[in-house]
């Protein structure tokens, strides 16, 4: 019944090192992504059921949008924060529009802790040694309702601002991070599971270096996610706009800053200093080819190597 400070090396470590179940932890974070998923498309159905439609009419008038971040605890074990808003059927005029039927945030809440409750995943056997488990989260599933400036009059909450969600992914991320580095072996417990990820991976033959098939193929390249297979950040494609957009308006931008400090147009005061460093440290990057040519570039190369080619022969 000691207590112990967070910093301590006891902290995170298994209270019986022989009696701790290794590979169920292992197995636990190969299937948590899958776990997830389900638990999207158990959410969506029970979404369609509360509104009294099908599921595809339901996506035309409400669609389940999430953004999550996967933390490591001390003990090495993943679990997920995520924040869970409902949209509309998206249009070219508004992507996020509000969803066509009204749920209440106490509906939506029940709605989370019923699709978490009734989700599971059955996993396969690591060897022969090995039994099945059937995965599912546990108790502790924590759902609150937060709320955006338009609805700080009408309901009590938590406010939920750009800056919130940025900061809550940063929270977690660097949180997880940070509970996961076992430099020098700090963390003795997390060691020891990656070695066992890795031995466990080579002798069931899924370490992914042998080329055989199976559901735990590749497991052996993620000992240093401790067997978790997911990213530490996603989100479902409709919360916010695209990665791939991000990027290309940061080379619209980047492209057309150069273009102006280069092609001689005139720059509104107070660009000098941006657009010297925005010279000095950029990258251009190449993105398209075309077909050159093939072989020697002139007669007079071909000639040459011609003839460099028949003294070879002749030596």
């Amino acid at each position: 019944m000691a207590v112990h400070d967070h910093d301590q090396v006891l902290v995170g470590q298994p209270l019986c090192r022989e009696c701790y179940d290794y590979l169920g932890h292992l197995v636990w974070q190969w299937y948590a992504p899958e776990l997830w998923r389900r638990f999207t498309i158990a959410l969506g159905r029970a979404l369609a059921r509360h509104l009294g439609v099908s599921e595809t009419a339901c996506r035309r008038l409400v669609r389940v949008q999430f953004a999550k971040v996967a933390e490591f605890q001390r003990r090495g074990v993943v679990h997920f924060h995520a924040l869970i808003r409902l949209d509309g059927h998206p249009t070219d005029t508004d992507p996020f529009p509000p969803p066509a039927r009204k749920v209440s945030d106490a509906a939506l809440v029940e709605l989370v802790l019923q699709a978490a409750a009734e989700v599971s995943c059955e996993a396969s056997p690591v060897d022969g040694h090995d039994v099945g488990r059937v995965l599912s989260f546990g108790r502790q599933v924590d759902v609150r309702a937060v709320h955006s400036d338009a609805d700080r009059e009408a309901v009590t909450g938590v406010e939920l601002h750009p800056e919130t969600v940025a900061a809550y992914v940063a929270k977690y991320a660097t949180k997880a991070a940070a509970d996961l580095a076992d430099g020098h072996h700090r963390n003795p417990h997390l060691a020891r599971l990656k070695r066992f990820v890795s031995k466990t991976a080579l002798r069931s033959g899924c370490a992914g270096l042998t080329g055989l098939d199976g559901p735990y193929k590749g497991w052996g390249r993620w000992a240093d996610m401790l067997g978790f297979r997911g990213h530490f950040a996603s989100k479902s494609r409709r919360y916010s706009t695209t990665l791939g957009r991000l990027r290309q308006a940061r080379r619209d931008h980047v492209r057309a800053r150069l273009n102006k400090l280069h092609g001689g147009e005139p720059v509104r005061v107070g660009d000098d200093a941006d657009l010297a460093e925005l010279e000095a440290d950029s990258t251009l990057v190449v993105g398209s080819w075309r077909f050159a040519g093939i072989g020697w570039l002139t007669a007079g190369d071909a000639a040459l190597a011609a003839a460099s080619a028949a003294r070879a022969r002749d030596d």
